[in-house]
């Protein structure tokens, strides 16, 4: 397997970003950001959803997001991905389209571009960042940008989204008070709509729940003030984050880089993560409550779902890979133990509920549903779960993941599963 290798600049002249991600397996949940993101895949394939649209994302391809768009991708066979980006201010996206007398941005037809050609002029572009070679790359910069709109550019359908403005209410309301003591049923009264409600239209409208949009916000303020130099410490405290280690976790689940390799490349050090972030384990614990009442073979199946789903999202917490005294390989496994837990559909209800208030933030939740046991396909699980009630679903089990004393204080009290 390739070593991981995680690089990024910051070019003064053009006031852009550029990273190169290279043998990367990590996740990204989703997410989104303020400025438009170009990407090109040298290597790998993902499985990429963008405003509810599900696509493949293959070696060669480019990646066209704007600021705002919801985005999310996972790992698509073996191959680790190769990836490189440049992030484009929305400020200077306008000024480099009035250098080409463009008045108006066109969107772009598809989030996904399949284009050799273009692919190759972008790796130039971004290779001629990474190395400093300022005085060529506006220049080239241009025109790929020229070259992009020109091929690619056209006017795409906003959907009406139901109570889109009780939606678009609650994120400027998020978007003022992200540093706040904020919750879901203060958002609720807010609106004035159930806790049902607005989960199910907020996520059908931005493809997101309240929560990670709120978390998402918090990250690009951190972002902000790290550019300015300010210590992680200082920048998770200022943007709402209670737990420093929640947010250099879910800042590195979104970045691809910790806080201060971010903070780094504005500081005069080009930032360069080559080994893999590593968890200290002592101050977490992942536990599983399953429903005891359910069959054995379920109860399995519920188990090695969730295992493999929290390994997904907390991909730091496998440990690197081992032989044995033959030489052979081993998978990594989680680097501390995980005590199955004996609860029932009320029980597991109680804790997903719980989940969603301020003192269990940044705990990392899987659950494993009836209406996901009864779906053959992915895509039908999508469909249903898009259409269901949070209310009427029964839970198998859920799988917990964070600080100790978090963990504990959801299902500390619940015995094993024997």
């Amino acid at each position: 397997m390739k070593k991981e290798m995680r690089k990024a600049v910051y070019d003064s002249v053009l006031n852009i970003e550029a990273c190169r991600f290279q043998g990367i397996l990590q996740p990204f949940p989703p997410h989104f950001h303020e400025y438009y993101v170009i990407g090109l895949m040298e290597e790998g394939e993902r499985r990429l959803i963008c405003g509810n649209m599900e696509t493949a994302a293959r070696q060669g391809d480019i990646l066209v997001f704007y600021p705002g768009d919801t985005h999310s991708c996972v790992q698509a066979g073996a191959e680790p991905l190769d990836y490189r980006a440049l992030h484009i201010p929305a400020a200077e996206m306008e000024r480099l389209a009035e250098e080409r007398h463009i008045s108006v941005l066109p969107a772009f037809s598809r989030t996904v571009v399949s284009d050799r050609e273009q692919a190759d002029c972008f790796r130039h572009l971004h290779q001629g960042i990474m190395d400093g070679r300022g005085a060529e790359n506006r220049e080239k910069l241009l025109r790929f940008l020229s070259a992009l709109w020109a091929k690619y550019g056209g006017q795409s359908a906003v959907p009406v989204q139901e109570y889109r403005d009780e939606v678009e209410m609650v994120c400027a309301f998020l978007e003022t008070h992200f540093a706040e003591h904020i919750t879901l049923e203060g958002l609720c009264r807010y609106a004035g709509l159930s806790k049902s409600t607005l989960l199910r239209v907020f996520t059908k409208n931005k493809g997101i729940t309240p929560y990670r949009y709120l978390e998402t916000l918090r990250i690009g303020e951190a972002k902000k003030l790290l550019e300015q130099g300010v210590p992680p410490v200082e920048a998770a405290m200022r943007t709402g984050f209670s737990d420093q280690s929640h947010f250099s976790r879910y800042f590195h689940l979104l970045i691809g880089l910790s806080p201060g390799a971010y903070r780094d490349i504005f500081t005069g050090n080009h930032a360069e993560e080559k080994e893999r972030l590593e968890l200290d384990t002592k101050d977490e614990k992942c536990v599983m409550v399953i429903d005891s009442s359910l069959p054995l073979g379920i109860i399995a199946n519920t188990a090695a779902i969730l295992g493999i789903t929290l390994g997904r999202e907390r991909p730091e917490v496998v440990g690197a890979d081992t032989t044995d005294q033959t030489g052979r390989r081993h998978s990594g496994i989680i680097t501390f133990p995980v005590p199955i837990l004996k609860g029932s559909p009320e029980t597991i209800r109680e804790i997903r509920e719980k989940l969603y208030q301020p003192e269990f933030e940044g705990l990392t939740a899987v659950d494993f549903s009836d209406l996901a046991q009864g779906c053959k396909t992915y895509e039908e699980y999508a469909e249903k779960m898009l259409a269901a009630s949070e209310e009427n679903l029964r839970y198998f089990g859920i799988a917990i993941c964070g600080g100790k004393k978090k963990v504990n204080r959801l299902a500390g009290s619940l015995p094993l599963l024997r």
